[in-house]
């Protein structure tokens, strides 16, 4: 994996909401419901490793995690360093700070090399 590509985005509209907003919201019972079904129709099979463009503050990539199971890999960025700075420690409690990772990223420059 290549260095952290710095994120000129990092003051975008879209960063203004806080991590207890989003994790707030992603506990609601309704979206929940949404976020399950999505889960599903995306197949995600055991030892699989997925990428989540937009990880705010890690709740998808925990989830994810149950998924692909202890072969498989989650990886998270998002644009906004609060988020990241709150998904890696909530990884780390939920026991799946290997197999989970968020970094501070642009979904325009993602700082992974190309596999060969």
């Amino acid at each position: 994996m290549s260095a952290i590509i710095p994120n000129p985005d990092h003051d975008a509209p879209w960063t203004k909401c806080s991590v207890d907003y989003h994790v707030g919201a992603a506990n609601r019972p309704q979206i929940q419901s949404l976020e399950q079904r999505s889960y599903d129709l995306m197949q995600i099979e055991a030892g699989a490793r997925v990428i989540d463009i937009g990880c705010g503050p890690g709740v998808d990539t925990i989830e994810l995690a149950g998924r692909v199971g202890p072969q498989g890999h989650v990886i998270g960025i998002d644009a906004d360093p609060r988020m990241v700075a709150a998904a890696n420690p909530a990884a780390t409690k939920a026991g799946l700070g290997e197999r989970v990772q968020h970094f501070v990223a642009s979904s325009l420059s993602l700082p992974f090399e190309r596999p060969v």
